[in-house]
Order: structure tokens, then sequence, then C-alpha cells
């Protein structure tokens, strides 16, 4: 965008240091400060289309990133509630691929724009967003992802973060959340803790106790056993609906509960039971 002519239309507007009482935009080593009031919300809008963020916002990325990884003690945020929207992107041309772009599209999923967007590796990174009445949840953000991933020609995973109270410790809670989203590879595009939990906390436990890797062998080693434990879990211990899941005769499924529990003891329609074996399956 040629700037001498967006001088000419904003005659208040300057390109220098940065302002206090302008919106400015980065503009190489300088910024295009134009006065506050003489810009609507749409003019900036479609100014950001065009010259990209607003320095604040850029100032605000750089705070939160420096607090999230350590570099800052000072907490960005002093009141209201915050989430972490963390996203990996996968068949990713790297030659051709352009942070800046892909961070504005994912800006603009949002109902409201995050106050932070940024990279922490190559292909990943995070969006800090405060929380208000038109904030997406989990099943929203699946539709939004699938739209994102058309348009860009990429396939991206996401990691629904907790919504936290700004008094909480949000370095070490994003910290927690994050060693969650780079173990954790789930078949569903966009999670979040309650979806892998089970797994990522009991991994490491059940793998170090030669009696659970006993269970679990015994369970895992018969795949149809294994379908079985899952499907009766999903279905919270109902026979026939998990029959229905498994594409088997209800009274198929009940043969093999009741083999089960005659060589293991293991009673599948107890939820104690149940649960116990689907544990030993993480």
């Amino acid at each position: 965008m040629d700037i001498e002519k967006l001088l000419a239309l904003f005659p208040q507007a300057n390109l220098g240091e940065k302002q206090a009482g302008a919106i400015s935009f980065r503009q190489g080593d300088a910024f295009l400060n134009i006065p506050a009031a003489e810009l609507s919300e749409k003019e900036r809008n479609i100014l950001e289309i065009f010259l990209g963020k607003t320095a604040d916002f850029e100032v605000e990325c750089g705070v939160w990133q420096d607090y999230l990884t350590k570099k800052s003690n000072v907490k960005p945020i002093k009141r209201g509630k915050i989430r972490f929207i963390q996203y990996e992107i996968r068949s990713l041309n790297q030659a051709e691929f352009d942070m800046e772009m892909f961070k504005k599209a994912f800006s603009a999923l949002f109902p409201k724009e995050p106050e932070a967007v940024f990279f922490l590796s190559k292909n990943s990174g995070v969006a800090v967003e405060k929380i208000n009445a038109a904030s997406f949840d989990k099943e929203e953000f699946k539709g939004i992802i699938q739209a994102l991933d058309a348009d860009l020609g990429a396939s991206c995973r996401v990691f629904v973060g907790h919504i936290w109270n700004h008094k909480d410790d949000l370095r070490e809670l994003f910290s927690s959340e994050r060693r969650v989203f780079l173990t954790e590879n789930p078949s569903e595009q966009v999670f979040d803790l309650s979806e892998v939990a089970l797994h990522y906390y009991c991994h490491e436990m059940t793998s170090k106790s030669p009696l659970a890797q006993k269970y679990h062998q015994l369970i895992s080693e018969d795949p149809q056993l294994k379908k079985i434990v899952v499907a009766l879990y999903h279905e919270k211990g109902n026979v026939s609906s998990a029959a229905k899941k498994l594409y088997l005769h209800r009274n198929t499924l009940q043969y093999r509960i009741d083999r089960l529990r005659q060589e293991t003891g293991l009673n599948l329609r107890r939820m104690d039971d149940l649960v116990f074996c689907y544990l030993m399956l993480q």
C-alpha cells in the first residue's frame, strides 16, 4: 500500500517513532501513526489487512511470549480469564509456508482477536485468548479448524486449553499443557485434556508396574477383547449400545464377557472392573 496516499487520506498521520494516543502500524524501521480518533473500527480492520497487525498487537505478542517462555516474570494479564489454544501444522511445505499469513488466518478464526498468537517452533505455537461471552467451545473449534485446513491446504491439530483465572500460575500451567500437547497424539484433530488424561497420567505409572504390564498384555493381546473393553467403556457399560457399536449380536457380546469372567475373574458388567481394564489399555 502506498504510504504517501495514506498520509494524504489521514492528514494528522505521520511516519516516525511510535506515538502515544495513535494507532501505529510498523513499516520497516518506523511506524505509521494515525490518531486513534481519526480511525473507525472498520477502517482499522481494513488497514490491518494491508499493513499487518497494529504495533500494540505486536508488542502484546512479545510480552506474552517472553512470559510463557520464562524470559520475563511480568504477567501480562491483571484481571479476567485466559485460555491457551495450541496448534501444530502438519503436511507442511516449509519452503512455501508463511508464518505471518498463518498467524493472521488463525487469529481471524476467533470471535474476538486473541491477546497474542506466536510460534514456539517452526510448525507449532499458541494463541492466548482472553475469555469472553463469544468464546468458542471445543466442538465449535473442530468446525473452524477444518475450514482453516481447507483454506491453507495443510493439516492442523489443536489443543484447547483449560480456562484459567488471571491469579493462577499461568506460566507453569501453560508448560504443563504444552507437555500434554507434545506428548499425546489422539485420533481427534481438536482435543482437550479430558480426552487424553487417562493415557497421559496412567501410561508412565502402568509401564513401571510388572502387574499392570501383565494385565495390559492379557487384555491387549486379543484385538477383539480390546475393542470390547473400549466400546463398553465409551457406552458406560451398556451392553446393547456397545454391541451395536461393534456390529455384534448382543448375545455374542454377552458370551465374550462371560468367557472373560470365567478365565480371568474380570467382570466387565461391573463398572470397577470395566474401568480397570480400560486403564490397563492406556
